[in-house]
């Protein structure tokens, strides 16, 4: 068997540099795009997935990608883009998921994967209060008589 200087050097492994929203994020938008920054560009190299799963192991979203998703994005850059197909769900806690062999460094001598539910995870923002709040009292009261001109105005509603 021959070898050559070139089979013998050391393969770096393709590694993250920043995920975004950042690991253990909270408050992360519903309609957030989920990007991982690699310090190296990255093809597509196969056929397994992308997962993205809330906290009690239920697939929110998944990505084959030897279907090429159009959820998918960045190939030949060092950032891989998820748009989800549809908005995360509020107060959820969420971990994405990438397979092994597929995402490969340029020379793809070196993966990258995402086996663990702690590597990349993140929290929603809470419900948006769509509730109007309600005014308690004014001071000085309504058609209020004998009002110094440098009272300040007040306004008590039922919720900050």
């Amino acid at each position: 068997m021959a070898c050559s200087i070139a089979n013998m050097l050391p393969v770096r492994a393709i590694t993250a540099s920043s995920f975004n929203p950042a690991d253990d994020a909270t408050g992360v938008a519903v309609d957030a795009n989920l990007v991982l920054t690699l310090d190296e560009a990255w093809e597509d190299g196969g056929s397994n997935n992308i997962t993205i799963k809330d906290s009690n192991g239920t697939t929110f979203a998944q990505y084959d990608m030897s279907s090429s998703p159009s959820q998918i994005t960045g190939a030949t850059t060092t950032a891989l883009t998820i748009n989800p197909s549809s908005n995360l769900a509020y107060s959820t806690n969420y971990y994405v998921l990438i397979d092994d062999a597929i995402i490969y460094d340029s020379g793809y001598s070196s993966t990258y994967s995402i086996p663990a539910t702690t590597t990349w995870n993140f929290k929603t923002v809470g419900n948006l209060d769509t509730t109007a709040p309600v005014r308690i009292s004014f001071d000085p009261a309504d058609n209020g008589t004998c009002v110094f001109l440098n009272n300040d105005l007040v306004i008590t509603f039922d919720e900050n």
